[in-house]
This record gives structure tokens, C-alpha cells and sequence, in this order.
């Protein structure tokens, strides 16, 4: 039986371990950067220890957010979270002639 495994069902430590080998041998196992970014992804979404949704309106070219139930701070279009300012924008989609 192999024990190989799908990126996707790694541990992070696993994972680690996983690109620490690549870096030092290289090889045919090599990863394109569009799986590595979708591997992240999937782990920082798995680590996710809570969820907060955020409701609000679009008003011109800007969201404006409800203050959430949360330990965040929401202002207009800024999330504050944890030491980190999120800033939405939006931007408009030409339409097609």
C-alpha cells in the first residue's frame, strides 16, 4: 500500500515537512505554484477557528459594513482585525458593447 497522499489531505505539519524536501532535493514530485496557492488556501481555511459574517450595503463605489457580532471593529469599508486593516474596494465591471 502507498502512502501517498492527495496535497489537500496533508497536516500542516505534514505539509511542512512536504516543501521543506522539496526545497532541499527538487525533483519530479515538484508542485506548480497554482496547486501550492490552492493547497495554502485550503489549509488556512481548515485552521479557521471561527467564522464572522459580515452584512452591510454598497453605497457609490464602497461597502459599508453593519457592526458584527464579534471581537472585530467594522468602519464603512475597513475591517479591523486582530492588528490588521482590511480595506474593501469595489470597482466597476464595463459593460460589454
Amino acid at each position: 500500500m502507498s502512502d501517498r497522499k492527495v496535497l489537500g489531505e496533508l497536516t500542516i505539519k505534514d505539509f511542512d515537512e512536504l516543501i521543506e524536501s522539496y526545497i532541499e532535493h527538487g525533483g519530479p514530485d515538484a508542485v506548480s505554484f497554482a496547486a501550492f496557492g490552492e493547497v495554502l488556501a485550503d489549509l488556512e481555511a481548515e485552521s479557521a477557528q471561527e467564522t464572522i459574517e459580515l452584512t452591510g450595503i454598497v453605497r457609490g463605489d464602497t461597502i459599508v459594513f453593519d457592526q458584527p457580532r464579534a471581537a472585530i471593529t467594522v468602519k464603512d469599508n475597513e475591517i479591523f482585525l486582530r492588528g490588521t486593516k482590511l480595506v474593501i474596494k469595489l470597482r466597476e465591471v464595463p459593460l460589454a458593447v
